[in-house]
């Protein structure tokens, strides 16, 4: 997808080969649950969450042009919220300071802002546990 790694975490175009090695690690881990979005039988991008540490998660989202401004993201975001609601996780959504959609689109499905020493990316926390005090992320 055109444009699709401008606010990604690592922002270099990996090499097909490097992309495939990627992808392959991705589909075996045990850590990391991906799921492709689907919108009238056209792949309209992957939603994935990964295991961090104890109850933590961090989701990445990535939605093809084609479908953008039809809320696809928040469907498939809130679907995924959903999914997590008998488990007890808190999930980071680590967002880049300049992709004002994407902030806009984690706060309106509930994740707020959790303090951060990175200049680069905001870090927002959804959680499912009891009351607590929003951690601080590295």
């Amino acid at each position: 997808m055109p444009g699709a790694r401008l606010y990604s975490i690592n922002p270099s175009i990996p090499t097909f080969e490097e992309h495939q090695e990627w992808f392959q690690q991705s589909l075996h881990s045990h850590n990391r649950q991906t799921y492709i979005i689907v919108v009238d039988d056209c792949s309209a991008g992957t939603i994935r969450l990964e295991h961090r540490n104890d109850s933590l998660y961090e989701i990445s989202i990535v939605v093809h042009t084609d479908f953008a401004g039809r809320g696809v993201a928040k469907q498939a975001i809130q679907l995924l919220l959903h999914q997590q609601e008998p488990y007890r996780r808190t999930i980071l959504a680590r967002v880049h300071h300049m992709n004002t959609n994407s902030i806009r689109l984690f706060q309106s499905c509930g994740f707020l802002p959790s303090p951060t020493d990175d200049p680069t990316f905001h870090h927002f926390l959804w959680s499912n546990e009891t009351e607590q005090e929003v951690p601080h992320v590295e």
